[in-house]
């Protein structure tokens, strides 16, 4: 629409385009607004294949736009004038219309017009798309129903008056291509009836029809373009450009100087997943390592030095007799119970024993590691801490009238009894003698053994009597506090060397601890707020892949609630809303927080390693059955495994070495131990905690790599820095920087070599062995959680043995000759 001349501004020296409106038009509004529009809409696209616009002048009582002088020729005349383009420049010139249109299509504008004669092809064969003067908006701004264009590349719902769509540029685009890689039309005809005749009695003839030897790649993408139904058609413009044979459209961006845009990066990248031995050997990799790993977990972690013959549900009964011993059989309304580990012994052990087999003295289970706690209240037993799913040994607080609690050791001896009394007692009358015999004999203590001593702790409810005892017991003295009211024990505590007070005693630590907690607490909300106000500026400018986000925090949430939904007790009441609003705050927190990062993230990955992310947004888009997502999943789940036998591993070999080894790992909160539920609800849990970790560490990796501008600096910066927040106890110093340092490589190597999808799956498999409690033995009680864990990183290679072939048989290729 309208006249293009040449000009030279005379103040820059540099030539441009004028497109003036015809003289006869300018008092036409309509017109004037469609050319008003197109500067508004050319402006917004800035790409290397969209011509550039400048500004609107008028001269004479005459409007003209001044844009980018293309000295050159459009499609259309070049066409006509050498039929069509050899195969490898037409990919060239293919790839550029792409391009140009997906830089458009990422503003949400839609050409209308794309055609021949709207390509310009300057000097040295690049490509500017022109005429955005019948552009409109996608999201409706604009007649999107106008039939405005030029009728013969106009796609079927254009000419129908329906609702427009990316696609159907993509159709307009698909009838260029037919003319570029054959140089004749896809449709021949007279009037607009043959046209629409044509289009729905017969698709157009094959390309290949018309030149021999068409590569039938270009075939196929060009006749996806040319379905009827829009859905038919590709995806986006850069998936066209993806489909075309040869190039990498994703280095290409990169080498212009432009980020390229999410649908670029996905469509990036190879198509194809492993070959059969490699995905065997991945898998076959998966399943050895995972054994390895259940057997080391099973031999390291703390579940594996206490005894744990008995089963939850017979300590619970056990902790009932002794409360009805003792003469608390009143009904109650709510109780719980789980495990937890006594990290205050754990502590004492590694301060003062530094043997290299000093935790094999656990295995007598006395003094306890682990201690088996029951409560029963009246009331409901609620959190009172904001965001927590279940009840605990502390919470909600003892100080309802009618709470007991009993803490066990795991072999169903008393070490711990508090009753909280009622508020209104009988006038004070004759006190009956406590009989303290009965509970040093429910905790397995013969009392003529210990010598009476004046008590010295507080107990933590109104008593009217108090009693302590001092003795041995494992070769390490111990004091025995009790108390009673109106004869009836209410409190008895068992205080060893580690704890001066049944409370126990403030953790002491040092100024440098204290500083580095401090650093720590200061770093990661500052991080959050930059991350934030990263994202905020990222929003302001249009960048981020605000679709890709927006499901990552969907699944946190989903995720969230269901681990609230099965390790969270549910109650009947206003309590229970109170525990659901709780928990969606929390959901709300992190799916936000996830939000913010990725936001954050994700277009400075795109513009610095979009060969990292290539599988990660294919996954995010949904296309879980993705050859190349599938071959990242099963590479992460054989790096995860690996990655989970490291700590284990040096646990086992340090005191073979004469050394010192960590403490041993205790599994998440021992939660697992409380029955079912409590295992899907970790098994809930550990994506988030995937997640959040992964996310972390590629945010760290990426501002080093932005402030040291090498990623062989940052990749030397990360480990040092994350040090800082690896706590190093007294006598394991050197296994904990092994441990720190094994880790870091496994997970550089997955970040590095394979991606971001890789580095989150492994994390998940590493988190998933190192969260549960594990045990060889199947027949034990808390095997549940071995077969679980096991149960999920088989299914997960399983999937990415099967998918990652990508049409390869999965039948190993030796066994395949065997069968032949």
């Amino acid at each position: 629409m309208g006249e293009v001349y040449r000009a030279d501004d005379l103040r820059l020296g540099q030539p441009v385009a004028l497109k003036f409106l015809p003289e006869a038009l300018a008092g036409d509004a309509t017109r004037m607004a469609r050319f008003l529009g197109e500067v508004r809409m050319a402006r917004q696209v800035s790409h290397s294949s969209v011509c550039r616009v400048y500004d609107i002048g008028e001269a004479d009582h005459r409007h003209f736009i001044s844009m980018e002088y293309v000295d050159g020729e459009d499609l259309a005349s070049l066409l006509r004038r050498i039929g069509r383009l050899p195969q490898d420049k037409a990919v060239v010139v293919a790839r550029q219309i792409c391009a140009g249109l997906s830089a458009a299509h990422d503003k949400g504008i839609l050409h209308r017009d794309l055609k021949p004669a709207n390509i310009m092809i300057d000097g040295r064969g690049h490509v500017r798309i022109t005429d955005f003067g019948l552009a409109v908006l996608e999201d409706g701004t604009g007649a999107q129903n106008d039939r405005a264009g030029t009728p013969y590349y106009m796609a079927p719902e254009q000419l129908a008056g329906k609702p427009l769509s990316v696609q159907s540029d993509l159709y307009a685009l698909g009838l260029i291509l037919y003319e570029l890689f054959t140089g004749s039309p896809a449709f021949h005809a007279g009037s607009m009836a043959e046209l629409v005749r044509a289009r729905e009695e017969s698709g157009p003839p094959s390309p290949s029809s018309r030149v021999a030897g068409l590569d039938p790649q270009i075939e196929r993408v060009i006749l996806r373009c040319l379905q009827r139904v829009p859905d038919d058609r590709p995806a986006s413009a850069l998936a066209v450009a993806a489909s075309l044979p040869g190039g990498d459209p994703l280095r290409a961006a990169l080498e212009a100087g432009e980020t390229p845009s999410p649908e670029l990066v996905a469509a990036a990248g190879a198509k194809g997943g492993l070959g059969t031995r490699q995905a065997w050997a991945c898998f076959s990799g998966v399943v050895v390592g995972l054994a390895a790993a259940l057997v080391l977990a099973g031999s390291s972690q703390i579940t594996a030095f206490v005894p744990l013959e008995l089963p939850p549900q017979v300590l619970e009964h056990r902790a009932r007799e002794i409360l009805h011993q003792l003469g608390y059989s009143a009904p109650f309304r709510d109780s719980a119970f789980g495990f937890t580990g006594e990290g205050d012994y754990l502590r004492h052990v590694a301060r003062e024993d530094h043997s290299p087999w000093r935790w094999q003295t656990l295995r007598g289970g006395r003094p306890p590691a682990v201690s088996f706690w029951y409560r029963q209240s009246p009331q409901l037993l609620v959190p009172s801490l904001f965001g927590r799913r279940w009840p605990d040994r502390d919470d909600p607080p003892l100080t309802t009238p009618g709470m007991e609690q009993v803490v066990l050791d795991t072999q169903g001896r008393l070490t711990s009894l508090t009753v909280v009394p009622p508020r209104l007692i009988e006038p004070a009358g004759s006190t009956a003698t406590p009989e303290w015999a009965g509970l040093f004999a429910e905790a397995g203590l013969e009392q003529g053994t210990f010598q009476p001593v004046p008590p010295s702790s507080i107990p933590p409810v109104y008593a009217d009597t108090r009693a302590a005892w001092a003795g041995a017991l494992s070769a390490l003295p111990i004091r025995i506090e009790a108390a009673a009211l109106k004869g009836r024990p209410i409190s008895f505590e068992m205080i060893y060397p580690w704890r001066s007070t049944p409370q126990g005693d403030p953790e002491t630590t040092t100024a440098w601890q204290d500083a580095r907690r401090i650093a720590s607490a200061v770093f990661e909300l500052g991080f959050l707020l930059g991350a934030a106000l990263v994202a905020r500026r990222n929003l302001r400018q249009g960048r981020g892949h605000r679709e890709g986000a927006f499901r990552l925090a969907a699944f946190t949430f989903v995720v969230r609630m269901f681990t609230w939904l099965f390790g969270a007790p549910h109650v009947l009441g206003g309590e229970e809303m109170n525990l659901l609003l709780g928990n969606l705050a929390y959901a709300l927190f992190d799916s936000a927080e996830l939000w913010i990062l990725y936001i954050a993230l994700e277009p400075t990955l795109r513009r610095l390693w979009p060969e990292g992310i290539v599988a990660w947004v294919r996954a995010l888009d949904g296309r879980l059955l993705d050859p190349l997502v599938a071959r990242d999943a099963l590479i992460g789940t054989l790096l995860g495994v690996l990655a989970a036998m490291v700590a284990p591993l040096i646990r086992i070999v340090l005191p073979w070495l004469g050394l010192q080894s960590p403490s041993p790992d205790a599994p998440t909160n021992l939660l697992g131990l409380r029955g079912l539920r409590y295992l899907v609800s970790l098994l809930f849990w550990a994506p988030i905690s995937a997640l959040e970790v992964s996310l972390f560490c590629v945010a760290f990796l990426l501002l080093a790599r932005i402030l040291l501008r090498r990623w062989w600096l940052a990749v030397l910066a990360v480990p040092l820095g994350m040090l800082s927040f690896v706590d190093l106890p007294d006598g394991s110093r050197l296994a904990t920087l092994i441990f720190a340092a094994c880790g870091m490589t496994f997970g550089l190597i997955a970040l590095l070599r394979f991606g971001v999808l890789t580095w989150v799956v492994s994390c998940f498999a590493a988190v998933l062995l190192s969260s549960f409690p594990l045990t060889v033995d199947l027949t034990s009680w808390y095997a549940a959680g071995t077969l679980l864990v096991a149960s999920v990183l088989v299914a997960m290679a399983t999937y990415g043995l099967k998918v990652s072939l990508h049409g390869h048989s999965v039948i190993a290729p030796a066994l395949a000759r065997a069968q032949a």
